[in-house]
């Protein structure tokens, strides 16, 4: 039997907070962990089998599923091919394993809907990197860039590695927001650097070493590296400790 993972942050995403009722929710999450699942998100699951499953009647299942078509914008239904497919999927059901990326263009392969194709070609499904990657043998180099271009487009995706998933909308609003406060690329690769050497993979972590560099006036690159040199030959503070989150 397959394993689905649902991210905890299904419950603050503001459409599901704000916007659906508790059937809505509970309907959602059985398209999320049904046992026809798959790592796609897009399969084959008529209206009788849902009504059964969820101990409805099929014009209370049609009410429900029209309700996350059109108002929540959750999810699709070819009534043809009768398969549903769930929108941003991989934002609520996530895993790391390494053979993902081959199951889904196997999956990819069974889809008979052509409209459910062409969205699932045209958007972009975060499986497309070596999900496993994590940053592992990252060298905590202070003057080596690895020839990275430094922009925000690259931030993202780094994150995005590091993290092992996509990005939830709230910590897509704090990266927004350091952009608007025109925190520089490369100063923002630094405290993603602080974070793995720290063993750290929180957003609110890194944003905290962003708003101490702040406040201690390191406005530029080099004052940082001159500063965490600084902290590393002293030796003797936990470096963790500084970006300690209450």
């Amino acid at each position: 039997m397959a394993t689905r993972y649902m991210q905890t942050d299904f419950w603050t995403d503001s459409k599901v907070h704000n916007e659906s009722s508790p059937e809505d929710r509970y309907f959602m999450i059985y398209l999320l962990t049904n046992p026809k699942t798959n790592q796609l998100g897009c399969y084959e699951l008529t209206i009788e089998q849902m009504a059964f499953d969820l101990g409805y009647k099929e014009p209370e299942v049609q009410k429900i599923l029209n309700r996350l078509i059109r108002n929540l914008e959750f999810a699709d239904y070819d009534y043809e091919t009768k398969e549903i497919l769930i929108k941003n999927w991989y934002r609520y059901n996530w895993t790391k394993s390494p053979k993902v990326q081959q199951y889904v263009l196997k999956e990819l392969e069974k889809v008979k809907s052509e409209k459910f194709k062409k969205y699932l070609d045209t958007v972009c499904i975060p499986y497309v990197y070596p999900i496993d990657t994590l940053y592992i043998g990252y060298r905590y180099n202070y003057n080596n860039k690895n020839n990275n271009i430094y922009n925000y487009k690259n931030i993202y995706s780094k994150l995005e590695e590091f993290f092992g998933r996509p990005l939830s909308s709230i910590e897509i609003e704090i990266i927004k927001d350091w952009e608007n406060k025109q925190i520089k690329p490369e100063i923002i690769d630094l405290a993603i650097k602080e974070a793995v050497l720290n063993q750290a993979r929180s957003l609110k972590y890194i944003d905290k070493i962003l708003y101490d560099w702040a406040q201690q006036g390191l406005k530029n690159e080099q004052s940082i590296v001159n500063y965490l040199k600084k902290r590393k030959k002293r030796g003797k503070e936990d470096a963790a400790s500084s970006y300690e989150i209450f």
